[in-house]
């Protein structure tokens, strides 16, 4: 009996450690993924500039570059919300949403995401 108390107080200690890590190592690892993702795009989008510049011997961005590349980001979904709040953003997202919806299995990705 004191073997079965004790394994159930390390179980339940176990599952409370775990409900209070998971919660943060899933948003740091969200947070990476999104981090990696928008800096290899916004990197694509710097073609123009020297590898050397860029990148470094392992040819990965270096982390400034990934941070312009958060901060870019930011800038233009800030824009894009602005842009939607007027009637002309309102029409031209109303056209690309009508758009979207009527192309094949893109629709119901589009719709499920939206």
């Amino acid at each position: 009996m004191r073997w079965k108390r004790q394994f159930l107080r390390c179980r339940a200690d176990f599952f409370a450690g775990l409900t209070v890590a998971l919660p943060l190592i899933l948003t740091l690892a969200i947070v990476q993924w999104l981090f990696t993702t928008v800096s290899n795009l916004i990197g694509s989008v710097l073609f123009f500039l020297p590898h050397e510049i860029t990148r470094n011997e392992a040819g990965r961005m270096h982390w400034y570059w990934s941070l312009a590349a958060i901060t870019l980001t930011i800038l233009l979904l800030t824009l894009l919300g602005r842009f939607a709040r007027y009637l002309i953003g309102r029409k031209i997202i109303a056209m690309v949403d009508t758009l979207m919806s009527r192309v094949p299995l893109l629709n119901k990705i589009y719709l499920t995401v939206k």
